[in-house]
């Protein structure tokens, strides 16, 4: 979609973004520590892979709400990485509403990068995260003062702040 960026992808053409790669390290950092993980927006798949390689054992739930891209992507990499992804196309707040409570070690908010959506896309999530689950929030920048405030009342201990390209922040929670 044309201004919408990813790690291969600028808004305009296809090609590797270096100045992401210290959140894809992030990212894939916290793919190595956890073993079940729950992504809020897949987009063309692109963190779905560096998760994937990060961990051959990580198991992955997705949601999307937009059939272009997300279902195909979602489809060739468990063709490739053994049927690791349950993918649920859909709503995101409804789907959260559905998921197993007390499941995921880490979640992963990468969706609609407003103030609202993140926020419901916590609230929603936030039941399901195990105790002292990470929550890696793409798109920092976008909802900065949202994820700050989480972090000033002592929900969330920062864990990594890469600086870079639409940097994300790895969080975890404190309870």
């Amino acid at each position: 979609i044309h201004g919408w960026g990813s790690y291969l992808f600028d808004g305009l053409k296809y090609s590797y973004q270096l100045q992401t790669l210290k959140k894809q390290e992030a990212l894939f950092n916290v793919g190595q520590k956890v073993t079940h993980l729950l992504e809020v927006g897949v987009y063309l798949g692109h963190s779905l892979l560096i998760l994937l390689v990060s961990n051959p054992t990580l198991r992955i739930t997705c949601i999307d709400n937009d059939a272009r891209y997300s279902p195909k992507a979602v489809e060739y990499l468990n063709q490739h990485f053994g049927n690791r992804i349950t993918f649920h196309l859909g709503d995101a707040n409804e789907v959260l509403k559905t998921l197993p409570f007390n499941e995921y070690d880490a979640i992963h908010i990468d969706a609609d990068h407003t103030h609202e959506a993140v926020q419901s896309h916590f609230v929603h999530s936030f039941p399901l995260a195990k105790k002292n689950a990470f929550f890696v929030f793409d798109d920092y920048e976008a909802t900065q003062s949202l994820i700050d405030k989480l972090i000033a009342d002592k929900v969330l201990t920062i864990i990594d702040l890469p600086r870079c390209l639409w940097t994300n922040i790895v969080t975890r929670l404190n309870i």
